[in-house]
């Protein structure tokens, strides 16, 4: 990956942190980066909370015959939450689950989830959908996902 691009990648990450940090909009972030050369990207996952989310799970579009590594999806969660992380090769999706034994609800901010590591001849492409969160009574709350993607 050529210097350039690391860095456009690394502003353009910094600029959408920024922007959820103020915005709070309980607002899965998947922030992909990738090495063309190799045939392979990790993607940083993210959460912005409004403090009230206690539960919520999401599934992230990995491209067509692409490889994943899940060893650390929710390695960066707070203490206060668990998750998992399983891909089916066969729909093409990574389905994440993070939950309070406590029902501790999630800081308000920007909040680290982990990553993923795909493989494959097409890196780009990745997209998260399906977003679900709840608070301590398990009410559903509004919820929004977005991708940056530096393979585009």
């Amino acid at each position: 990956m050529n210097v350039g691009l690391k860095i456009s990648s690394v502003l353009l990450g910094c600029g959408a942190l920024f922007f959820l940090n103020n915005a709070y909009a309980n607002e899965v972030v998947a922030t992909v980066g990738s090495n063309a050369k190799a045939g392979s990207t990790v993607v940083a996952l993210d959460f912005a909370s409004s403090g009230e989310v206690t539960t919520f799970e999401f599934e992230v579009v990995i491209p067509k015959g692409a490889t994943v590594d899940t060893s650390r999806c929710t390695a960066e969660l707070p203490s206060s939450h668990v998750g998992a992380c399983s891909f089916n090769k066969k729909s093409g999706r990574v389905v994440v689950m993070i939950y309070s034994n406590t029902l501790t609800p999630l800081p308000q901010g920007v909040v680290s989830i982990g990553k993923l590591g795909i493989s494959g001849q097409k890196v780009g492409g990745v997209k998260v959908q399906n977003v679900l969160v709840s608070d301590k009574n398990s009410k559903a709350l509004d919820s929004k996902a977005t991708t940056f993607d530096s393979a585009k």
